[in-house]
């Protein structure tokens, strides 16, 4: 469970910033440590609990779950208060304490009391909030509060919680569960019309009605007409899957078409740059031309990789079918039984022991896998082993930084494999490092 959190948390972080220059909370057998990009202790291990990542380099909760002091890179206090949760946003923390939400800057600084039931960043250096509880099905009103910490009733009600406001636009539902959307002042832009109504980026946003999903622009203006079967979009590009199985794929700006795919009996996903179609017995990888990548069997699934590649594994779990592709369809690398992003131009790939057993209920040889024999290596983009699967754990903490857990104990290295520090276990060589 740490290291799924630990990998949620890092999968925000390289998704949506820049790396910074450390310090990282990487877990130690003692507890969670804060360690400077050369291996210096910031924080002990286990002196103060969890370390949670809330902004590289800038903000961290230390404590246990519930309780924790939002710390600086120094390992210092910013603030006095103890809160349940914290994140970053548009440059302020928004934080729970004693069951309210506030804000404060990262002086620690409080900007908005915590006095609220539900309060985002409106990503202008203000806020929109709600007073009444969010989790029942009774409107509540959306609440404005400036920069200047002026506090505004707008009149407009949403049911629920709040949505985080994007490109100057937040959805609200009504008791009727109808979607519309308001500004980041909380005002109306658009009447409630859509069954469901998503965020913006690149000024387009998802919505759907009774005839299927469409886009529309920040006005609420039509750019494709509800009526698709399904429809993803993300930084790359924007995929529709009309009725009659006719897949398009638009920029994410919806100001150009880039190709139009016979994808009749097909469902489809946004993978990255690239489309993928899924039917029962095989599976198709698009580039956005319209050029067919890569056709697997119906088992193949495809994830996002670093650098414009890709992901992908075809056939069972466990068995070495797993590798990386580059940009033009060609295998950037051998064949292993999984592969994970790390970051800069750096995967982890996992090796695993099986056995082979005859089951009586199927009346067919099966494959029994060993889970406590998981150990992990690093390969580069171009298939280059860096380091051997002997590790229990690798995590990336900065585009040349990765934690290293083994039998042995812990290391911090770099992308080429250098151990920068190590922590070794007593009794591992007689001393600890």
């Amino acid at each position: 469970m740490k290291r799924a959190l630990f990998l949620v948390i890092l999968a925000l972080i390289m998704g949506t910033h820049a790396w910074a220059a450390g310090p990282y909370g990487v877990p130690f057998p003692e507890g969670d440590g804060l360690i400077t990009e050369d291996g210096v202790f910031v924080l002990e291990p286990g002196v103060t609990g969890d370390i949670l990542t809330i902004e590289p380099g800038l903000v961290y909760l230390a404590g246990e779950k519930g309780d924790y002091a939002i710390i600086d890179r120094n390992g210092k206090n910013i603030s006095e208060l103890r809160v349940s949760m914290a994140r970053y946003a548009d440059g302020v923390i928004l934080f729970r304490w004693n069951g309210a939400y506030g804000a404060m800057d990262l002086e620690g600084n409080v900007i908005v009391a915590p006095g609220w039931s539900q309060l985002v960043s409106n990503g202008v250096g203000g806020f929109l909030a709600l007073d009444d509880y969010p989790m029942d099905d009774v409107p509540d009103e959306v609440i404005y509060i400036s920069p200047e910490g002026e506090v505004i009733r707008t009149g407009n009600e949403t049911v629920g919680v709040l949505p985080d406001v994007s490109e100057d636009r937040m959805p609200y539902m009504t008791m009727d569960g109808r979607y519309g959307y308001l500004d980041g002042a909380g005002a109306r832009i658009t009447e409630p019309e859509w069954l469901y109504a998503g965020g913006f980026s690149h000024g387009t946003a998802v919505v759907s009605d009774e005839n299927g999903m469409g886009v529309v622009d920040k006005n609420g203006m039509t750019l494709l007409e509800c009526g698709y079967v399904s429809i993803e979009k993300n930084d790359s590009l924007i995929a529709a899957l009309s009725s009659d199985g006719v897949l398009e794929v638009w920029s994410a700006d919806m100001r150009r078409q880039h190709c139009a795919i016979d994808a009749k009996g097909m469902s489809m996903s946004v993978v990255g740059g690239y489309v993928a179609l899924f039917g029962t017995d095989r599976a198709e990888l698009y580039a956005r031309d319209g050029s067919c990548l890569y056709t697997g069997s119906g088992k193949t699934t495809f994830f996002e990789g670093l650098n414009r590649q890709l992901i992908v594994s075809d056939g069972a779990w466990g068995e070495a079918c797993t590798w990386i592709m580059d940009p033009d369809g060609s295998a950037a690398s051998g064949m292993y039984q999984r592969i994970l992003p790390l970051s800069g131009n750096r995967y982890a790939f996992q090796t695993m022991s099986g056995a082979i057993y005859h089951s009586q209920a199927l009346d067919a040889l099966q494959r029994s896998w060993n889970y406590d024999s998981i150990r992990y290596g690093m390969i580069d983009g171009d298939g280059h082993e860096i380091l051997p699967a002997e590790y229990e754990d690798i995590l990336a903490v900065e585009d040349d930084r990765f934690f290293l857990t083994g039998e042995a104990g812990s290391y911090l290295c770099d992308e080429s494999g250098n151990i920068i520090q190590s922590w070794l276990l007593p009794g591992e060589d007689g001393t600890n490092s």
